[in-house]
């Protein structure tokens, strides 16, 4: 039985996507890609898999869950945890990693390292810590007036050991004063304690967009996000040094196929709301993905509001051919949809029909200039990339493909089932 709806994964644009930022960043310079969210809902076990076999040195999840996870695939490069760890219950799954060298747990105040202090004497080795500095996010990490006192403390303790310093950007994408700004403050504090700075602890600062702006950023790694999944430059207000230098390929493509078919005369309504009305006679053709799937409600078309969204129809005798674009119209449902599909059909005839496929997020490149590009949708959806990426349901199976190869399944991650 064939779904009707699929998110495929690029597994090889995974790996060039990595590949191309180890190029740009230079050897000197580790690449820790984020893995948050089940690795963006696209699946972190498998998509770690390849992110380890292109050379990244770490990965970085949110919580202890998510680092068990990782480990429980088999994974070996080790997991920084970003969350603030406090207790022992949140550590328990994961203690032997964590004595091990394989999960670093990021400090964000002395209270919480005073804490970590305490858990690590049950430890049978050194709890490797990473210090976030907060420099203008205030959402993490410590004022750099407390930065001095948790060195300290990290130093003293026998069972403690400082593995890297970080900080995060707020707004690295758009505010190039800003993120300038937050990194002078960075580069002041790593100077003013430099002697409680070991040469081989990790200095990290760049995310995605930041690692774009330039070396300046860099320092000795980059935690990538946005740029494993083949987005980042299209996005960057203002660009940045060198993104011409760098060529990333989307990894995901989300599609699904028409179910049903109408005609229906000018005046007509469509979809809850009567948001929208037909001006010609139109064929409105049904897909069956809406807003439970994690396609966003916003991009619902209006009278006064048409076509914000639209989606890539496909030749239905030859699946490789985008014959066009139809826009969404009225309001996008719970569990489906409906699309313009009149100036298809007027042109390819049988071409377009029921069955005919439909691809919902393309996978081509931003400069090809795709309306339904990741992008392209997140900005009509007044949101950006991460959130369409992250909001997609567990419930829409997952094909994992190689892009120099046919249509053929590498791994495949099972559909969840929905929750009545």
């Amino acid at each position: 039985m064939r779904d009707t709806s699929t998110i495929e994964i690029d597994l090889g644009a995974v790996e060039r996507n990595v590949r191309a930022v180890r190029r740009f960043v230079g050897d000197a310079c580790a690449v820790c890609p984020i893995l948050k969210a089940d690795g963006y809902g696209m699946g972190a076990a498998v998509i770690a898999r390849r992110l380890a076999r292109a050379g990244c040195a770490m990965f970085a999840v949110y919580g202890p869950g998510e680092a068990a996870e990782l480990l429980a695939s088999g994974v070996e490069v080790p997991v920084l945890v970003l969350r603030p760890v406090r207790r022992w219950d949140e550590l328990n799954a994961i203690a032997p990693a964590v004595a091990a060298g394989r999960v670093h747990l990021a400090v964000h105040d002395l209270a919480q390292l005073q804490r970590l202090a305490a858990l690590a004497v049950d430890l049978c080795g050194p709890m490797r810590l990473h210090l976030e500095i907060d420099t203008g996010m205030s959402r993490g990490g410590c004022p750099a007036g407390d930065a001095g006192a948790i060195l300290g403390e990290i130093a003293r303790h026998p069972g403690l050991r400082l593995a890297g310093i970080a900080t995060h950007f707020a707004s690295a994408d758009g505010d190039e004063a800003m993120t300038a700004e937050q990194m002078s403050r960075f580069e002041a504090l790593l100077e003013a304690h430099r002697d409680a700075i070991e040469p081989d602890c990790i200095v990290h600062a760049a995310n995605s967009f930041a690692t774009l702006r330039g070396r300046r950023f860099h320092r000795t790694m980059v935690r990538i996000g946005l740029a494993w999944t083949g987005h980042g430059p299209e996005w960057m207000r203002g660009g940045g040094t060198g993104t011409g230098d760098i060529e990333l390929t989307p990894v995901l493509r989300w599609t699904s196929r028409i179910v049903l078919m109408r005609s229906i005369a000018p005046g007509a309504t469509a979809g809850y709301g009567a948001l929208w009305t037909a001006r010609r006679a139109t064929t409105l053709a049904v897909v069956p993905v809406g807003y439970a799937d994690g396609y966003p409600m916003t991009l619902s078309a209006t009278d006064d509001r048409v076509g914000p969204a639209c989606v890539g129809v496909l030749d239905r005798h030859d699946e490789s051919v985008v014959r066009g674009y139809a826009p969404v119209v009225g309001a996008v449902s719970m569990d489906q949809m409906t699309i313009d599909i009149t100036d298809l059909v007027d042109r390819f005839g049988d071409g377009i029909g029921l069955e005919s496929p439909v691809e919902l997020i393309a996978r081509r490149p931003a400069r090809e200039g795709a309306p339904n590009h990741l992008s392209a949708l997140a900005r009509a959806a007044g949101t950006i990339p991460h959130e369409l990426l992250c909001r997609i349901s567990p419930r829409i199976p997952r094909a994992y493909h190689e892009t120099a190869l046919p249509v053929r399944a590498v791994e495949t991650k099972p559909a969840i089932a929905a929750r009545v």
